[in-house]
């Protein structure tokens, strides 16, 4: 993707971004916007149109649409422990939110918590997409299930909108290495909107996916709950926790596009800005462990997505859930735009997975 005036020429690409909007820099394309987590999102002639879940097997490559889902009103995945200690969440949060943003910094989970070893952090895993035995991404996934997990729609494809070769599920991940004891976790089948990746309002927030996985881990691992009527009683300035694995740190990164801009003193001022919250977001940050935060929502639209004040996002945090005190499912990470990330929860998916999983034979 290319976005250039006659006054600068700045070349980027879903996977390799910097986080800052220069549309506000006299961008000619007003309707370009660059974000760490590029969703594009199907399109929909009405807010009330019906969803059509697409499920795709790793095993046969088969595609194939899912007709007949029936949900079946008030159903509920209730969190269940497995094999770890419980931690009580709200012990982990405070009010002293910075620089008028509304999340925490990127704390490392193991220098807050001691251990990956605790319930809920445990529910929480590495997404690594394979493509000819090549590495071309990572995502975030929290299991809801045994052997289901949720994550972002975005994180299933390669960039050439092809899926993968393989999908590898990485649980207890940290310091560089998972001390989960198993065969390779593979995910053998995917499931999403068909109307995701399709030119969407962003407001649709159809950036959910639902993996089924090679084995039921969630028995030791344990796994979060899905509530429909809890996401859609959500409160603004409710707290709510996150764990994931961005995969890079922006620091570095805004120095070296800020050198490239010397002469651009409005560009270079706003990179100094981001520089300064970078450095603070991101403290030792390092891209092989896994990292909490915790925020207060700010906006909502029920029964679609919810959103939070961040300074940025990082590539690797995408499909990452926001839990609940409660240890239930509220969103999942999305996008970024400006200083707003976007968390998708739209009720009309989420019970599509939840009659996918309360229907198949544990």
């Amino acid at each position: 993707m290319l976005a250039e005036n006659t006054q600068m020429k700045i070349q980027y690409s879903p996977t390799k971004d910097y986080g800052i909007n220069l549309r506000k820099f006299s961008l000619n394309r007003s309707k370009e916007v660059i974000t760490i987590f590029i969703a594009i999102f199907g399109t929909f002639s009405s807010w009330g149109q019906k969803d059509t879940i697409v499920q795709y097997d790793f095993k046969t490559r088969v595609e194939s649409e899912l007709t007949n889902l029936s949900y079946k009103e008030n159903s509920v995945i209730k969190p269940f422990i497995g094999s770890y200690p419980v931690i009580d969440l709200k012990k982990y949060q405070s009010n002293l939110l910075q620089f008028n943003y509304t999340v925490s910094p990127l704390l490392r989970t193991r220098d807050i918590f001691g251990s990956l070893n605790n319930y809920p952090i445990s529910t929480v895993v590495k997404l690594i997409k394979l493509d000819k035995n090549i590495q071309i991404g990572t995502c975030t996934g929290t299991l809801i299930n045994n052997k289901y997990l949720i994550t972002a729609a975005h994180c299933i494809k390669t960039d050439q909108n092809q899926f993968p070769d393989k999908i590898i599920v990485l649980p207890l991940y940290d310091n560089d290495k998972s001390s989960f004891k198993s065969d390779t976790i593979k995910v053998d089948k995917v499931f999403f909107e068909k109307g995701y990746m399709k030119n969407s309002e962003l407001e649709n927030c159809t950036d959910i996916a639902l993996y089924q996985l090679s084995q039921s881990i969630g028995k030791e691992l344990g796994y979060i709950g899905l509530d429909i009527k809890r996401i859609q009683n959500a409160n603004k300035n409710e707290f709510l926790i996150n764990f994931s694995y961005p995969n890079e740190s922006f620091v570095s990164k805004y120095i070296i596009l800020r050198n490239q801009y010397n002469e651009n003193i409005e560009v270079a001022r706003k990179l100094d800005t981001l520089i300064n919250k970078a450095e603070h977001f991101t403290p030792d940050f390092s891209k092989n462990n896994q990292y909490y935060r915790y925020g207060k929502i700010t906006t909502r639209k029920k029964d679609y997505y919810l959103n939070f004040r961040i300074p940025y996002a990082i590539a690797g945090e995408s499909g990452s859930t926001w839990m609940d005190n409660e240890y239930y499912f509220m969103a999942n990470v999305s996008t970024l735009i400006d200083d707003k990330s976007w968390n998708c929860n739209r009720v009309s998916i989420l019970k599509s997975f939840l009659s996918i999983i309360l229907n198949e034979p544990d």
